[in-house]
C-alpha cells in the first residue's frame, strides 16, 4: 500500500477497494479494464466466456456507479471488438454522454498480414464517456421557480398537464416535469394563457424569463458535471469531438501492455476534472492516471494486483 495526501494505491482487489469506498466520494473514475482474450496475459484470460467476463464487469460497473458523485465523470476504456456489449452494461448504470474512438496511428495494425485477415483489423479503442445516472442538471434545479408557478397555475385554472398538450403539443409535457424540463416559447406560453384566461398565467413572458434569470444566477455552477473542452488555440493538442488521435506509447523495457499514453490522460484530466479532484482507477496497472494526477494537481486512488507494477 502507498499512501500520502495526493496518492493512495493499494495491492488488492478491484472489488475489495470499491466496496471500501463511500457512496458519491469519487469525482472521476479513468479506468482500462481487461478486455477479455485480447492480451495473452493471464488476467485477459481468466473467464470461461463471454458472459461469465460481462456478469464480472457488471459487477465493477455497478460499484463505480454507487461510488461515484452526481457531478462526476467515467471513462472507461474497452475493446472495439466487444464495444457493444460493454457500453449496454454501462448505460444500465450511468448516462453514456459518448463513444469515444482513440484512433492509433501506429500499432500492431501495420505488421499484420492482410491476407490472412477474416475481418477487418481494428486499428482502435474504445472509450465509453459517461456521467452519473442523476446528474444535476442546471434545468432541473436552476428553473424551480418557474416549474412551480406553471404547476400551480395550470392546476389552479382547474386544467391536468395532459390538457396542456391539446393546447400547446406533446412538448407540454416537460413544461410541468423535473424529467428533461424545458422553458416554454414565448408563443407556446401565450397559447396557454389565452387558454386559461386572464385570472390565471398572469406573468408576462418576459416577467417569466426574469424569474428565470434570477435562479439562474442563484445557482452554484460547481455543482454541475466538471466539462472544460480545449480552446480553438489548443485543438492541435487536445480533441473537442469523439475522435482522438494520440499517439500509442512506444515500446521501453518495463512497459506495461495496455498502457494509455500521458498526453490523452492529460487531456481527460483537464477536460472532466478540477484541481484536487479525487480520480480513481481500480486497474491502475503502471499507474499512468497516477501520473498524470500529480502532475496536474489531482487526487488519486487505485488498485492493482501485478507486482511487476504495483509500487513496494
Amino acid at each position: 500500500m502507498l499512501q500520502d495526501k495526493q496518492i493512495n494505491l493499494f495491492k488488492t482487489d478491484c472489488l475489495t477497494l470499491l466496496k471500501q469506498l463511500p457512496d458519491q466520494s469519487i469525482d472521476a473514475i479513468v479506468t482500462d479494464p481487461p478486455y477479455f482474450k485480447v492480451k495473452e496475459d493471464a488476467w485477459d484470460r481468466q473467464w470461461k466466456n463471454e458472459d461469465t467476463f460481462f456478469d464480472w464487469l457488471e459487477s465493477i460497473v455497478s460499484e463505480l456507479a454507487r461510488v461515484l458523485k452526481r457531478n462526476g465523470s467515467l471513462y472507461l476504456f474497452c475493446s472495439s471488438h466487444l464495444q457493444h456489449r460493454t457500453e449496454s452494461i454501462i448505460a444500465k448504470h450511468f448516462k453514456v454522454l459518448n463513444h469515444i474512438l482513440w484512433v492509433k496511428t501506429f500499432g500492431r495494425h501495420m505488421a499484420c498480414h492482410p491476407p490472412a485477415l477474416r475481418r477487418y483489423f481494428s486499428q482502435t479503442e474504445s472509450i465509453i464517456f459517461a456521467e452519473h445516472r442523476n446528474a444535476i442538471k442546471p434545468d432541473g434545479y436552476v428553473c424551480e421557480a418557474v416549474l412551480q408557478y406553471l404547476q400551480e397555475q395550470w392546476k389552479a385554472a382547474g386544467l391536468k398537464y395532459r390538457d396542456a398538450e391539446l393546447v400547446v403539443g406533446s412538448i407540454a409535457r416537460h413544461y410541468f416535469s423535473h424529467s428533461q424540463w424545458l422553458m416554454p416559447t414565448r408563443e407556446k406560453y401565450l397559447l396557454m394563457q389565452n387558454h386559461v384566461g386572464h385570472d390565471y398565467l398572469k406573468l408576462s413572458y418576459d416577467e417569466l424569463l426574469a424569474l428565470k434569470q434570477a435562479d439562474q444566477y442563484q445557482f452554484d455552477k460547481s455543482k454541475l458535471r466538471c466539462f472544460t473542452p480545449p480552446t480553438k488555440a489548443d485543438l492541435v493538442n487536445r480533441s473537442h469531438t469523439n475522435i482522438w488521435t494520440f499517439v500509442p506509447v512506444q515500446y521501453y523495457e518495463g512497459k506495461h501492455s495496455c498502457e494509455k499514453p500521458s498526453a490523452m490522460l492529460d487531456h481527460i484530466l483537464l477536460t472532466s476534472t478540477k484541481e484536487n479532484d479525487i480520480v480513481l482507477d481500480v486497474f491502475a496497472g503502471s499507474c499512468s492516471t497516477a501520473k498524470a494526477c500529480l502532475k496536474l494537481n489531482r487526487k488519486f486512488i487505485g488498485c492493482d494486483l501485478d507486482d511487476r507494477y504495483f509500487i513496494k
